[in-house]
């Protein structure tokens, strides 16, 4: 209703200035007494846009969008009454009107619908996902080698001295064969190497031309490197490739020329060079050596939910052969000693074991993620032995390890991640349930669950389920099936009577136990330890589904010690009704709100409601306003029918009480405003029959308890006898707020030199023409008063009637005079309303305005301040 405002100042003071002060022109010369007429425009303000549903909203701090409480526009008188005609029909009227609904309770009296709204099932899957897992394997790691070639060649370069040979020669060329016996082998075959001869003294004068190796008369190798001088130290080279049954009896002939006539002796010594490689040799003998194996090591487990496992059955065998892949070795002696550890877990070892497959068998013994580490040596020995199909590696051998586990006798794990072994799901029990219901029957009530336990053979799992709000407390040993299949187990109580009074919440602990199962501690994750497992074999176990029995069969509705409530809730924002109480004056009141009670959803329910305002009052002393004390009976359910601008299409159905009184608390003037309610009906015992028709799931009719508020605002005022004051807020400056001059003239300037007092100066006389159409409703007189510098008051005012008219309003030279002698000129505008005040739906104010001003003008000045 600010529009009020607006229009006032636009056709007192814009008039004024905008003919008088230059709003069309900045500079004017008149001579003469001249008349100007001025349209000064036309102005149209809708009602809507200052009172509307969302202004309603605001002021009852239901303004977000998830509130609760709905306002909507209501076009008719009041709500339909008991009292009313069967076929009576309420005609809308014209009257502005805000509807606030207020839903004070709604209860499903269908338990089972309000136990299965409560969502146990999600609740569960979240908190216990699937356990799935697969049993790793250990990974075999790679074949190492023992070579023993620098051994062999020990013993066979153990060739005694060659004792000085005498040289006596005539010029000329001569052989001269030595006899020796190797030792080691009674023949070899060679892939590989040489062997060597160093001479350490010769006479002078002499050449080496050849070097035969020979086993009798039949040549084996020849020399290489040759003719050679044998002065000083000379090594001369018989290559061994290809040499092949060379006897250990041999003949070494060397292939002499003389310069000159020579005597004298040779002397020299052989061994075998270390590239030399054996294919092949018969009669060896060789005592015990011994070579370390390379160290081993097989690779740690990488799988976060392994701990550790005991094996069932299992070893780790070695396979100890050539090198060559096809060689043959016979008549050694091999002895194996291997030491296995593990970092917490596994140790064992090998003591001179001289089995051709050694195996070290892992039964009982305990595996854990930490990496396997194998280190060790081979001892070999030989009388008479043999071996062929070396090739160029030679006395070489691999030693290939494999961790052969057939089946752990446990394994413990640790489950993944999010799974609880213990879960708790609790949903609480509404205030309204616990208020209004005192007992539900059920004759069976709990959880229908499928769990699948895909473990092996021998793993059960313990589940319990344990409500203290039904009653339930069963355990089940839930066997493993092959294939894995979902099992059904019921964990219900009934028959069984549940009290909501009794209990906070609704709740379900779930406690899944399997085999072995360890509670984590402050420092170490739960486990469990399950049985009969394979490596690399795959498993799981799931809570697959859960679902609500919920077989009620009545319910009996007691409030307990009554149902009591406020709004807004305590500890909420109080209502600030000053959008509407702000504009009360001496003599204005709303008139009668209505006030609406609806209890819905049972037949024959009846019983008590008390309710009533708390709130401040103008001087700030708390104050209680009854609005209804006495009985109430159940309705048909209320539905308020609304289109998409919030206008309501159909009247409100009788109530099961009106209330009365709140205009009275509107027209105090209140702050703190709340309502408290307290309700108490009678018992009664619903059956589940009553709700639903034979197949249990049609329903006959309302399945929900509901209880709601309705307030009625009509925008409408009573008016004393005499008239009344209507406030219009921002219409004048606030309490303390400083005065300023309507013209904008400041007090300290000579009024002499104000261009404004000097336009204002210049003026005889000026009417106001308003031609308008008052849309409000509202008979009313708009004053317009202010204290003159002599203390004598200016007063005029304008009479608005109801519909189309016309009003002059003069303002004369003395006016005038006043207006240019009080600086600063500071009206205060009212408006008085004589009779009882309406506002209709589409209420406002259209209005156009003219001025007339004569003048008495004969010089020339600026209004811009400037002469």
């Amino acid at each position: 209703m600010k529009f009020i405002s607006r229009l006032s100042v636009l056709t007192l003071s814009a008039s004024i200035l905008a003919v008088s002060c230059g709003d069309f022109v900045s500079n004017i010369q008149v001579k003469g007494s001249p008349t100007f007429y001025a349209p000064l425009g036309s102005t149209s303000l809708e009602i809507s846009e200052y009172l509307s549903i969302a202004d309603i909203r605001e002021m009852m701090g239901a303004d977000s969008p998830d509130a609760e409480l709905q306002v909507y526009e209501y076009p008719f008188e009041r709500a339909l009454s008991a009292d009313d005609p069967e076929d009576f029909e309420l005609e809308q009227d014209n009257t502005m009107r805000f509807l606030v609904h207020y839903p004070l309770t709604s209860i499903d009296l269908d338990f089972g619908q309000y136990l299965a709204d409560l969502n146990f099932e999600d609740s569960i899957a979240a908190d216990m996902p699937e356990q799935s897992f697969t049993v790793p394997d250990i990974t075999d790691p790679d074949p190492q080698t023992v070579d023993f070639n620098a051994q062999l060649l020990a013993v066979l370069n153990a060739i005694p001295a060659v004792p000085a040979i005498p040289v006596v020669l005539s010029a000329g060329t001569g052989e001269l064969p030595v006899e020796l016996t190797l030792p080691g082998f009674d023949t070899a075959s060679f892939s590989a190497g040489e062997m060597v001869l160093d001479f350490s003294s010769a006479p002078s004068n002499l050449t080496l031309t050849s070097v035969t190796l020979q086993n009798g008369t039949t040549i084996k190798a020849s020399g290489t490197g040759l003719p050679v001088a044998l002065s000083g130290t000379t090594s001369v080279s018989i290559p061994l490739i290809g040499t092949t049954d060379l006897a250990n009896e041999v003949r070494i002939v060397l292939g002499l020329n003389a310069s000159a006539p020579t005597t004298g002796t040779l002397q020299f010594s052989l061994a075998f060079a270390d590239s030399t490689r054996l294919d092949a040799a018969t009669g060896v003998s060789l005592d015990p050596v011994s070579v370390e194996i390379p160290n081993v090591s097989i690779p740690a487990i990488n799988d976060a939910t392994f701990v550790q496992a005991v094996v069932g059955t299992g070893s780790i065998d070695l396979t100890i052969g050539p090198s060559s892949g096809t060689g043959v070795i016979s008549g050694f002696t091999r002895e194996l000693d291997l030491e296995i550890a593990q970092t917490g877990g596994l140790s064992t070892s090998l003591v001179n074991d001289t089995s051709a497959n050694p195996s070290v068998p892992l039964a009982g013994e305990i595996i854990n993620a930490n990496s396997i580490n194998l280190s060790g040596e081979i001892t070999l020995s030989a009388t008479n032995a043999s071996f062929s199909g070396l090739g160029t590696t030679g006395l070489v051998f691999t030693v290939a390890t494999d961790v052969a586990i057939d089946s752990f006798a446990t394994v413990t794990l640790r489950p993944g991640a999010g799974f609880e072994f213990v879960t708790e799901v609790s949903q609480p029990i509404s205030d309204d349930m616990k208020q209004w219901v005192s007992s539900v029957a059920f004759t069976e009530v709990g959880l229908d669950l499928t769990f699948t336990n895909g473990l092996p053979a021998g793993n059960n799992i313990s589940l319990q389920i344990a409500s203290n709000a039904f009653g339930i407390n069963e355990t089940n040993s839930i066997a493993p099936s092959n294939p894995p299949t979902g099992v059904e187990y019921s964990y219900t109580n009934g028959p069984y009577s549940f009290i909501p009074g009794n209990y906070e919440d609704i709740d379900f602990t779930f406690t899944v136990t399997p085999p072995g199962y360890v509670a984590a501690t402050a420092t170490d994750p739960a486990t469990m330890t399950l049985a009969n497992l394979t490596p690399g074999a795959s498993f799981s176990f799931a809570l697959d589904t859960a679902e609500l029995v919920a077989e009620w069969t009545s319910i009996v509705i007691d409030p307990q010690e009554g149902f009591a409530g406020s709004y807004p809730e305590e500890g909420g924002e109080p209502l600030d009704m000053s959008s509407l109480t702000e504009y009360l004056g001496d003599g204005l009141g709303f008139v009668d709100i209505p006030m609406y009670f609806y209890l819905s959803g049972l037949n024959n329910l009846s019983g008590t409601a008390l309710i009533a305002s708390t709130y401040l009052d103008a001087d700030g002393a708390p104050q209680t306003a009854s609005h209804y004390n006495g009985t109430i009976e159940d309705v048909p359910p209320l539905a308020i029918a609304a289109d998409a601008d919030g206008l309501v299409t159909s009247v409100l159905p009788a109530p099961s009480a009106s209330l009365t009184g709140f205009a009275g608390v509107l027209n105090a003037s209140p702050s703190n405003l709340g309502f408290e309610y307290s309700i108490d009906v009678n018992s009664i015992t619903l059956d589940k029959a009553d709700l639903y028709e034979a197949d249990g799931v049609t329903p006959k009719g309302a399945t929900k308890l509901t209880a709601d508020l309705v307030i009625v605002f009509p925008i409408a005022f009573e008016v004393a006898s005499g008239g009344a004051e209507l406030n219009i807020p921002g219409l004048n400056p606030e309490d303390g707020e400083p005065a300023t001059d309507l013209f904008g003239r400041e007090p300290s300037t000579d009024p002499e030199e104000d261009d404004i007092n000097r336009a204002l100066g210049n003026l005889e006389s000026m009417v106001l023409s308003v031609a308008y159409n008052n849309r409000l409703g509202l008979n009313g007189t708009f004053l317009f008063t202010a204290p003159l510098a002599d203390g004598s008051p200016f007063s005029k005012e304008i009479t608005l009637d109801v519909g189309e008219g016309d009003y002059e309003l003069t303002i004369s030279r003395d006016d005038i005079q006043d207006i240019m002698d009080t600086v600063p000129f500071t009206p205060n505008f009212s408006i008085t309303v004589n009779e009882d005040v309406a506002l209709p739906r589409l209420a406002g104010l259209d209005a156009t305005i003219t001025v007339k001003v004569v003048t008495d003008i004969n010089e020339s000045f600026s209004l811009g301040g400037e002469d």
